[in-house]
């Protein structure tokens, strides 16, 4: 694979990346693994940090394929790769408070590790079009009919997520900005999502001007 072919491939369709393996000189993609013909360096520059992370000196993995953490093992697709001890996962790469984990690095802003059980769920924010109260815990709705409860109340919540992307719109409903379909002064409507939901009377102005700003910036 040469240097223009894994450029059009990063740019156009990254998701189709599961690692990259600089030791062994090799991209895996769809199952198949092509030969890195590119100096790493270069490599390295074109990759978004939002998508990538450096687990050892040698392998880079993406993280939109990252399906569970485990202990220091990241799954891709069903394999388990080791994270390095310099790269401590659960002291230096990520903060966790309560039943969340968030990237402790700004750049990492797109997945979120949600604890259950034993183990870290990983999903995109894209994923998330809604958290929601469920008493004194807070339920995440997932694409696709799947939600998690975590042991987190939504203040707590909606005080750890990352603000760019996640916004409090009432008492119980906190929104992923990304996945806005439509809104106006009383309620917002999601991609996905049949019923909207409502704005607080009392922040409509705070929360409307926040709206603008952040889909903008988005």
């Amino acid at each position: 694979m040469k240097s223009y072919e894994i450029q059009e491939l990063i740019s156009e369709d990254i998701d189709k990346i599961y690692l990259i393996n600089l030791k062994e000189n090799y991209i895996e993609y769809k199952n198949q693994k092509e030969e890195i013909k590119i100096d790493h360096y270069k490599l390295i520059k074109q990759l978004s940090w939002q998508d990538f992370i450096k687990i050892d000196k040698h392998l880079i993995i993406n993280l939109n394929h990252v399906s569970r953490c485990i202990g220091n093992q990241l799954c891709v697709n069903e394999v388990f790769y080791t994270i390095e001890s310099k790269y401590r996962l659960l002291t230096q790469q990520f903060n966790y408070i309560g039943g969340i984990k968030r990237f402790n690095i700004p750049h990492f802003t797109k997945h979120l590790f949600i604890h259950q059980g034993n183990e870290y769920i990983v999903h995109k924010y894209t994923d998330i079009p809604y958290i929601k109260a469920s008493g004194s815990y807070s339920e995440i709705i997932i694409r696709n009919n799947k939600s998690y409860i975590l042991s987190m109340n939504i203040s707590t919540l909606s005080n750890n997520l990352c603000k760019t992307y996640f916004l409090r719109i009432n008492r119980s409903i906190i929104i992923n900005i990304s996945q806005i379909k439509s809104y106006n002064h009383t309620f917002i409507w999601l991609k996905g999502i049949n019923e909207p939901v409502s704005i607080s009377r009392i922040k409509k102005n705070e929360i409307l001007g926040l709206l603008k700003f952040l889909i903008i910036k988005l």
